[in-house]
């Protein structure tokens, strides 16, 4: 099976985006997948006095390689504001494209706006499905779009059209069927089955962890205030370790100055990080509009029990106050975390079952045979017609 990905979010150059996509590319191709990239860019004229993000899209033309993965990018003209994306079905190298991708049995496109308005044309000029994935980033983007105009047609026209459609977690499947009765399909994201570890029997570290970038949808500060909460009331016997790094990371080591069961450090190494996890009794990250968020799962792999936000995230793939705790509010997060702090809920066994889930459905050996049932079932549709 030879499937085209069709995906602008991947680190490539320099370039930051999800190394997730990139990861699941590279364990279809372990499992025989043979896989090429689609990367639509939008067109920009190679000009000497460009800087930053336009010189390096300046660059983002012709065909590319990472590690053994075909690339092309596609180019197309973007504009400014609301409309951004009104254009992106017309792209320059029209003909590269269907050259680029002969032989091809499947699209995915991992974004609907723009990969999926690539996606739709090309499966219609070569009669073959195509699968689009629903990311937070596009639910932000059509909750602002009023239901007549060209840009929502866009959307509506991409999902209408799709062999099947893939959300990353049940809030975003939700939302799409309130907003275009369409039915998706939830897979998540996976881990290496070796990152698994249920730790010692009974191990009770007193330790809290936070690792994301420090910016405000993250809300760290919640974190911050209610550790200094417990402090203040003299239960806290937990230390609290943040790793990250950000625009208000001199707001949040303000905020926790005085505090010496507070430690801060920068990004590490990912080996390092799950040795961090490991070391943990709990991971909290109440981050806001999080479309899946890799690192919760991570951490439930090395027996961390997450606390995240209701209803964003990996709220749906885990269970509320069964295999994890979600929370909405600061005084909620304040409630849960003086419940654990006087012993009154018992974290070992949701840390295990946590463990579990992870094992048992998130593992990459799960998720990608998810993917290729997918791909064979959108295939086989199509020739049955």
């Amino acid at each position: 099976m030879k499937v085209l990905h069709i995906a602008r979010n991947v680190p490539i150059k320099s370039l930051r985006g999800n190394p997730v996509i990139l990861d699941l590319i590279n364990r279809l191709s372990q499992a025989g997948i043979v896989n090429k990239l689609a990367f639509p860019a939008e067109y920009i004229p190679s000009f000497s006095f460009l800087r930053g993000r336009p010189r390096i899209f300046s660059e983002l033309k012709g065909e590319f390689n990472i590690g053994g993965l075909e690339v092309l990018f596609v180019n197309f003209i973007r504009i400014p504001g609301r409309w951004s994306f009104l254009f992106s079905r017309f792209y320059f190298n029209k003909k590269k494209l269907d050259k680029f991708s002969e032989g091809v049995n499947c699209i995915h496109a991992h974004y609907i706006i723009p990969d999926g308005l690539v996606a739709y044309e090309l499966a219609k000029n070569k009669n073959i499905p195509y699968i689009v994935t629903i990311r937070q980033g596009d639910l932000d983007r059509i909750n602002k779009l009023k239901h007549g105009d060209c840009s929502y047609k866009q959307y509506e026209k991409v999902v209408s059209n799709a062999a099947f459609l893939l959300a990353i977690n049940p809030n975003i499947a939700n939302e799409i069927k309130r907003i275009f009765q369409k039915n998706c399909i939830t897979i998540p994201h996976g881990v290496d089955k070796s990152l698994i570890e249920y730790g010692i029997e009974n191990r009770i570290h007193k330790k809290i962890i936070v690792a994301a970038q420090f910016i405000k949808r993250k809300n760290i500060d919640w974190v911050i205030k209610v550790f200094n909460s417990m402090t203040d009331q003299g239960i806290s016997n937990y230390t609290l370790t943040i790793i990250g790094e950000g625009e208000l990371e001199n707001d949040l080591k303000k905020l926790a100055s005085g505090n010496d069961k507070i430690i801060f450090k920068p990004w590490l190494p990912k080996k390092e990080l799950m040795g961090e996890f490991l070391l943990s009794d709990i991971f909290i990250m109440p981050s806001d509009q999080e479309t899946f968020g890799m690192v919760y799962i991570e951490a439930a792999a090395k027996n961390c029990l997450i606390i995240g936000k209701k209803d964003t995230g990996v709220d749906g793939y885990f269970e509320n106050e069964k295999n994890a705790l979600f929370i909405s509010t600061v005084g909620e997060l304040e409630i849960v975390i003086k419940k654990i702090l006087l012993g009154l809920i018992d974290i070992r066994e949701m840390q295990n079952l946590g463990t579990i889930l992870v094992e048992k459905n998130m593992t990459w050996d799960k998720v990608t045979s998810n993917y290729i049932k997918l791909y064979h079932k959108a295939i086989a549709n199509v020739q049955n017609q």
